[in-house]
Formats: C-alpha cells, structure tokens, sequence
C-alpha cells in the first residue's frame, strides 16, 4: 500500500466526530491506508460505496488489491 484516503471515522461514536472550540470547530476523520489503483475505484465508486464494502479490511496489513476488482 502506497497511499492513504481520509474519510469518516470507525473507531469514534457519532457525537465524538467533532470537537468544538472557543474560536474554532474540529473534525475528525481516520486515515485509511489504500493502494494506487484504490485511489481510481474510489473517484469511479465513490468513497461511501467502496468504504462500505464489508469484505474490505483495511486492518488486515496483507490485504488483497481492491481496486483490481470488478464493481
């Protein structure tokens, strides 16, 4: 894996997403780790279609290639 995509949260609860300051608002997003040709399925998919994917484990280090799937 090459490369990394930010989008929402696995490990926070709804109401943990955002962090309200005196002078400023802070949102939380997780980093994925992703292959190049994931960043392509992505931008073709969507990033909520192929997070959503249940058979992708992005906690699984020796995960296959998705991007190299049919959708």
């Amino acid at each position: 894996m090459s490369a990394f995509f930010l989008f929402w949260s696995t490990i926070l609860e709804k109401d943990q997403l955002q962090l309200q300051l005196s002078d400023r608002k802070i949102n939380f997003a997780q980093a994925y780790p992703i292959f190049d040709s994931e960043g392509d399925l992505i931008a073709r998919i969507g990033a909520e279609k192929f997070f959503m994917t249940e058979d992708l484990e992005f906690a699984d280090i020796k995960r296959r290639e998705f991007g190299l799937r049919k959708d």
